[in-house]
């Protein structure tokens, strides 16, 4: 499962499901608005448990909102801001946790109840790996989506573009593993250099 609800990941909900349709929409108003201090922009998807929303920031902050009041119930923090959505799992075990990537490709396994972090893994490929995508899961395994964000460092002079591409990196989702790594192209070979 991921973000994109299934694994054909059409991001689509019927109307029956999310309780909107022609007759109710244009009826809707807002229930509440929660704001977020120093935060610019949100790039994380959120989730929902139940009547939990799980919601993370770009300070790194990753909180769980009950989902109709708006009140916070809790929040924990990891190292970088929160950039891919967030993904709900349910182990073999049936264990549910919370799968999620920082700006700094770290891959965070979090519990729902409590908010503590089961485990952490970095999933680069490369020092400018960034993971933008959604994890999707499926029978324990973790599969993250890796691109590259040196094209935004490939303007300094001293900077040889470009080594990095992207890929998919395999984990296990019970303890954060690597089970493998694959590269959407062949290392890059020297073409040429900056003039000096």
């Amino acid at each position: 499962t991921n973000w994109g609800l299934g694994t054909d990941n059409r991001r689509f909900m019927s109307g029956e499901r999310a309780g909107i349709n022609r007759a109710n929409v244009g009826g809707l108003e807002l229930a509440w608005s929660l704001a977020f201090p120093k935060v610019t922009d949100m790039r994380s998807q959120p989730a929902i448990i139940g009547d939990t929303l799980y919601l993370g920031d770009k300070t790194g902050k990753l909180y769980a909102i009950d989902r109709h009041s708006g009140c916070i119930r809790a929040h924990t923090e990891v190292l970088s801001g929160i950039r891919s959505a967030i993904t709900v799992v349910t182990l073999n075990n049936g264990k549910k946790l919370l799968v999620f990537a920082d700006s700094m490709a770290s891959i965070y396994a979090v519990d729902p109840v409590s908010l503590k972090k089961v485990w952490q893994e970095a999933a680069r490929i490369y020092e400018t790996s960034v993971i933008t995508g959604s994890i999707s899961y499926h029978d324990d395994r973790l599969f993250v989506p890796v691109s590259s964000y040196e094209v935004a460092v490939s303007g300094s002079p001293t900077h040889v573009c470009c080594k990095s591409h992207g890929g998919v990196i395999a984990l296990d989702a019970t303890n954060g593993n690597k089970l493998w790594e694959w590269h959407g192209t062949a290392d890059a070979t020297l073409q040429g250099r900056n003039r000096d």
